[in-house]
């Protein structure tokens, strides 16, 4: 059950003629090739787009050897794609006159929209709704165009192509920043890398950065798509668009700056404080199968890695090298991003011994400088290795050896005997290399690094592209239940304990005591102790005023507790509505958990998981998802939580019900999902999570419906 919300219909094979345009119109053309008008039809010249080109521009007749046009009426034929290097005054009628003419997508270099506030927000507005009605696709304003690199449709201003182009291949970029996105073009040149298509989307008055990958993941050409993102303006398009590259297997690598947080001043809740955009970003790519880099290096690590088309099945490295330190690096960053270096059955140990008796051969297996003295050692420690380690991924670190005549031509068909052996193990290797060997490892695709830390990252960026997939493939979300009509405004803890359990949430038992004999009549059918809490929508937290008291154990204790409750509550907080005081049993045992829902106002309702209880803003050890989700998602969202230990049993303790906080966290999601809109946030804390079988119990609750003006 889908409950993203849709965005407006949008027809994305329009794009088509963006990205692989058969006929190309340039308004504001000009003869000085180093001109914003003139460099688009210089590159295409230099570079041999085979398509149709008609400069326009009414003060010349011809414009860099091609016949010019003084407007758009004159210009026989169809048109794919108009290209606008005119002032933004002239844009929107020029828009217009291409939407009349049949254009199917234009791309707009002008600046003086959104980036310069006031009028120029509203002119960006024009272009946007001239988009939308009259069905035209427009990139821009204030962008730098695109590139079809194998076309030689070469539709920029930008310096990148007059730095040489790369090879075309199958990594597409898109970039929200022009500047950024001719660095990582350029970049992406220098590494040998190559590049289908390149966009840089600019302002976004239309086509959005979702849009594009969304229509990448259906381009034949394309098999990575890379991003640079600073910011999403359709959450539910961004994650469409993920969605579709999953499914159709296609890896998605995003840098993604920005790491703020938003409306953490006015939270009333520790998930709204902890759900900063920043976080959120990062569940959502995680969520979705994106991988988010850290840094350029590994932004084309990842790329790279992923031409190869590997896609490990599990997380068991196997570690082959020359070099006993070199092993224990790569080791040592296996552990840290998550792979399991499992060591070599015993029997194949021996085997290894009866080779080289001093060999290292648990895992990482160091063949050491052996190898000098018999090159076929890659070979045959390699083959016992792949054949009976039973290692889902394989890395070998063999130091300069790939500068070596010798050495590198037995580097290649040991490697290449290993890799007709065993064709589908993914085979990554870390060593100095000449160009030329470097490319014939490439072509039995075996990836070549030089660093092997950031061999070895990759390696695991690609196990989670593979998990990904495998999750999206089993998932599935409970279905909803019918709910309750939700007030406005924050509701009473009572009110908000019967929301949860309707959904299907434990929550503790409870009465709500309007005098103090009450409170004790309600604690005697509970059983001591108990706890008392002030029960009123307008105070969130209970504790800062003095509203909850806790082990209770006499009557006597109930009703002076009673007593100072409401005393604190009128004292502190005069205006609150108060409706009484709960009296609710003491739960006790189990790890505290917190969870909660915060709505981002770009992706929506946002669902947290966290350890500590009220200690969870301290500690800061919480995991976000995108509702709804499953208990599948919702297990491997709980075990992104560093201290997850707490659950599995420490010191003695018995194993909390994780199975059951799963379930607890993805009914509230469902929850969340159904309330889109209608809360601001949602929060059990602490959750209490009891030993294995026990399940889960809510002890206190906290929603805060939107006024009821919004």
């Amino acid at each position: 059950m889908d409950f993203v919300a849709a965005p407006t219909a949008t027809d994305n094979s329009a794009l088509s003629a963006l990205f692989r345009p058969q006929s190309i119109a340039i308004f504001g053309a000009s003869s000085d090739p180093t001109r914003v008008g003139g460099r688009p039809l210089a590159n295409m010249l230099k570079f041999g787009f085979a398509g149709a080109i008609h400069p326009i521009n009414p003060k010349y007749r011809e414009i860099q050897g091609l016949k010019a046009f003084a407007s758009l009426t004159e210009v026989p034929g169809a048109i794919d794609l108009a290209i606008l290097a005119i002032p933004a005054a002239s844009v929107q009628q020029t828009l217009e006159d291409c939407a009349a003419r049949g254009v199917r997508a234009a791309i707009v270099f002008s600046s003086g929209y959104s980036e310069v506030g006031g009028e120029g927000e509203a002119a960006q507005q024009r272009l946007s709704e001239l988009a939308r009605r009259t069905g035209l696709r427009i990139l821009g304003p204030n962008c730098l165009g695109m590139m079809n690199v194998g076309a030689g449709a070469i539709c920029t201003f930008g310096q990148g192509p007059g730095f040489a182009m790369p090879p075309a291949g199958g990594i597409s970029i898109v970039s929200q920043s022009g500047a950024f996105g001719t660095f990582t073009f350029i970049v992406a040149r220098d590494r040998g890398l190559p590049v289908n298509l390149w966009a840089s989307t600019g302002n976004e008055a239309d086509i959005e950065f979702a849009d594009c990958v969304d229509w990448l993941c259906d381009d034949p050409e394309t098999q990575v798509i890379m991003g640079y993102m600073e910011g999403c303006r359709t959450g539910a398009k961004l994650v469409r668009a993920l969605q579709k590259a999953r499914a159709v297997g296609k890896p998605v690598v995003v840098m993604k700056v920005g790491r703020t947080e938003i409306g953490a001043a006015a939270a009333r809740s520790h998930t709204s404080a902890l759900a900063g955009s920043d976080a959120v970003y990062d569940c959502v790519f995680r969520q979705y199968g994106a991988h988010r880099a850290a840094t350029v290096d590994e932004f084309f690590d990842v790329g790279y890695a992923s031409l190869s088309g590997y896609r490990p099945k599990g997380r068991k490295l196997g570690i082959i090298t020359l070099s006993g330190g070199a092993g224990v690096l790569m080791a040592d960053t296996a552990e840290e991003v998550g792979l399991e270096v499992a060591p070599l059955p015993e029997p194949t140990q021996q085997a290894m011994r009866a080779i080289v008796p001093y060999a290292g051969v648990l895992n990482p297996v160091d063949i050491t400088g052996q190898i000098a003295n018999d090159r076929t050692l890659y070979r045959r420690f390699g083959r016992l290795m792949i054949a009976e380690g039973g290692y889902d991924a394989m890395v070998g670190f063999h130091s300069v050896g790939g500068l070596d005549p010798t050495g590198g031509a037995n580097i290649l068909d040991s490697w290449t005997a290993l890799r007709e052996e065993f064709p589908e193990i993914p085979i990554f290797l870390s060593l100095k290399a000449t160009p030329e060997l470097a490319r014939n490892l490439e072509a039995i695709r075996v990836p070549v690094f030089e660093e092997p830390t950031r061999m070895v990252r990759a390696v695991a960026a690609l196990c989670r592209f593979g998990e990904s997939a495998a999750a999206a493939e089993t998932e599935s979300v409970a279905a909803a239940t019918a709910m309750p009509a939700l007030p406005t405004g924050t509701l009473s803890e009572s009110a908000a304990s019967a929301l949860l359990s309707a959904a299907g949430i434990p929550m503790v038992a409870h009465e709500i005591a309007g005098s103090a004999e009450a409170a004790v009549a309600a604690a005697v059918r509970f059983g001591y102790p108990v706890a008392l809490k002030i029960v009123s929508p307008d105070i969130a937290h209970k504790s800062d005023i003095g509203g909850v008291r806790l082990d209770l154990a006499t009557p006597e204790a109930v009703a002076d507790a009673y007593a100072a409750i409401l005393n604190n509550a009128r004292t502190r907080e005069p205006k609150a509505r108060i409706a009484g005081v709960l009296v609710a049993p003491m739960v006790r045992g189990g790890v505290e958990a917190v969870v909660g829902v915060h709505e981002d106002p770009t992706f929506g309702p946002i669902v947290m998981v966290g350890l500590g209880g009220v200690l969870v803003e301290v500690l800061k050890d919480v995991a976000f998802r995108m509702a709804p989700f499953g208990e599948a998602e919702a297990l491997r969202m709980i075990g992104e939580l560093r201290g997850r230990a707490l659950l599995e049993g420490v010191r003695g303790r018995p194993r909390a019900d994780v199975p059951a906080l799963a379930r607890a966290l993805a009914r509230l999601s469902v929850l969340a999902a159904q309330l889109a809109g209608r809360v601001t946030s949602i929060e059990i804390n602490p959750l209490l999570v009891r030993a294995e079988g026990q399940g889960v119990l809510g002890l206190d609750a906290l929603v805060i419906g939107k006024p009821a003006a919004s």
